[in-house]
């Protein structure tokens, strides 16, 4: 079974991302953190296959704890999500290895389809892709 973490000290975001993706991604785990320290601790843990990490929270920037998690060796899929995407935010996705990134608002229409090679994605209800 494949593992997925939410990483979003908004507890609205973070909740309504876990709960969309448990409608769509199937033979999957999701857990969440609500920090880059808590998500350390799920990422020993757990090993998840896929990272989704806020850009911006509290005590840390997203973008760290990326390079951070892209620097292992079994490095899982890192997705950054942000509020308003510019060329800088592109920039530092593209430095820290990131392998997607997205604003949130956009996160429902773009995310599926970057995960369907790398996941068991129900799109319509009676089809597995």
């Amino acid at each position: 079974m494949q593992h997925v973490l939410v990483v979003d000290g908004a507890f609205n975001s973070r909740w309504s991302i876990v709960g969309w993706l448990s409608m769509f991604l199937r033979d999957v785990t999701l857990e969440s953190a609500i920090s880059a320290s808590e998500a350390r601790e799920a990422i020993e843990r757990q090993h998840p296959d896929l990272v989704l990490i806020a850009h911006r929270m509290v005590e840390s920037d997203g973008i760290e704890l990326a390079r951070e998690l892209k620097q292992q060796p079994d490095a899982p899929l890192v997705v950054v999500m942000t509020e308003d995407s510019d060329a800088a935010f592109e920039a530092a996705c593209a430095a820290a290895a990131v392998d997607y990134c997205l604003e949130k608002r956009q996160l429902q229409a773009r995310l599926l389809v970057f995960l369907q090679p790398h996941f068991r994605v129900a799109i319509a209800r009676r089809a597995i892709i």
